[in-house]
This record gives C-alpha cells, sequence and structure tokens, in this order.
C-alpha cells in the first residue's frame, strides 16, 4: 500500500468519525432532558401532602379530591394519577 492509499484511508476514517459525531448528537438530543422528564411521585409522598392538608382543617376538601378520582382513601388511587392528584392537593 502506498501513502496515496494511506491518505485516502485516513481522510476516509475522518470523515466517518464527524459523521458520528453529528450521529450521537441527534441522538443525545432525541432525549428528553433531566428537567423535561417526568416527576414520579410515591404515595408516601401524596400521603404526606395530603396530611398537611388534613392538619389544616381542609379534610372536607380532601375527600373531595380523592372523589373525584372515584376513591375513599389514597390506596385506592392508582399510581399513574399521584403527579395529577398532588397538584390538586397542592391547590388546597
Amino acid at each position: 500500500m502506498n501513502t496515496n492509499d494511506t491518505q485516502t484511508i485516513l481522510d476516509q476514517i475522518q470523515v466517518i468519525r464527524v459523521q458520528l459525531d453529528e450521529l450521537e448528537k441527534e441522538v443525545r438530543e432525541s432525549f428528553p432532558k433531566e428537567e423535561e422528564k417526568v416527576s414520579v411521585l410515591s404515595m408516601a409522598q401524596v400521603r404526606a401532602m395530603m396530611a398537611e392538608k388534613w392538619s389544616q382543617g381542609k379534610r372536607d376538601e380532601l375527600r373531595a379530591v380523592l372523589a373525584k378520582y372515584g376513591a375513599k382513601k389514597l390506596s385506592d388511587v392508582g399510581a399513574e394519577s399521584y403527579a395529577q392528584l398532588a397538584e390538586d392537593v397542592e391547590q388546597l
């Protein structure tokens, strides 16, 4: 292999490297950013929020919020609804 062939191969490798870098950048940008990720609340976190409102005397309002989700108690609410439930409780 002569030096021209070697240089051509090295040039092609450099082009491929640039293309791979661009592809990596596109792939990384397609993933949601940390701040865009949905916050997952646990039952304990929602329960703590509700306990605070309960101690503030908002018992009837809390019961109404739970009823909105077809529940009488927090354990009757599905985990997929915790984020929205937490927002409702926060607004009380």
